[in-house]
């Protein structure tokens, strides 16, 4: 459902050989009911473009939002690839600092794989290999009721403070996904660390948490001289 309110959001109508395009606010942006987690993301999306425009508009003179209350533009009379449309990161990107590309990608991945998700057991371990150069230990836990992401630098021994979006963005992957040749038992060590070094910065008891899942991230280097050492042995 959906209400009209000028100079807000863009909602498209697709008429071949035009696009109509007008600015309609989702209704939900008006409702408390934070049930759904897709629910909560389009509301927080759209008041931060929203907050956006506003700021924009008292810089720059101008917001980041269409003004006009009618655009046509012509499609050349070929198809329109809606799925095509949705994935393309432009737009999005456009949009700046909001982190509306990865919210939404991340929200999606959600949605298909839920099912999947809730029959998994608890504590997970696993690794990946990835680009950055930094080993980092990735630990979600469940304390006081709520569901915290740890990332831990194994390195430099020192808890991150990025933002949870950030830190999907990191860890992300897909089934086909290669895992780093770790040891389980390497794994587990280093989850054990990160939740003691956690518990140590909240002074909390290392007993009141439950651990979830644990994900570590070895660095592409590191993992091709484990294998270069291999084959030279």
């Amino acid at each position: 459902m959906f209400r009209h309110k000028p100079n807000l959001h863009s909602h498209a109508l697709f008429v071949k050989p035009f696009m109509h395009q007008r600015r309609l606010e989702p209704s939900i942006v008006a409702t408390s009911d934070k049930q759904f987690l897709v629910h909560k993301n389009i509301k927080d999306i759209f008041d931060r473009v929203k907050y956006r425009h506003e700021k924009s508009k008292s810089i720059l003179g101008s917001g980041v939002m269409s003004e006009d209350e009618y655009a046509e533009v012509d499609l050349d009379d070929e198809e329109l690839d809606v799925e095509k449309l949705t994935q393309e990161n432009s737009p999005l990107k456009s949009i700046g600092g909001l982190g509306v590309e990865s919210r939404l990608h991340h929200t999606w991945i959600l949605e298909q794989n839920r099912s999947q998700a809730e029959k998994l057991p608890d504590y997970i371990l696993s690794a990946k290999n990835y680009s950055e150069p930094t080993p980092y230990m990735f630990v979600l836990i469940e304390f006081e009721g709520k569901y915290i992401p740890i990332l831990y630098d194994l390195k430099h021994e020192y808890i991150e403070r990025d933002e949870v979006l950030k830190i999907l963005d990191l860890i992300s992957c897909t089934a086909s996904s290669p895992r780093a040749n770790v040891k389980f038992s390497e794994v587990e060590h280093f989850t054990n660390e990160t939740v003691q070094a956690w518990c140590k910065v909240k002074n909390v008891p290392v007993a009141s948490v439950r651990k979830i899942c644990g994900l570590y991230l070895q660095p592409y280097e590191q993992a091709k001289g484990i294998k270069n050492f291999l084959k030279g042995s």
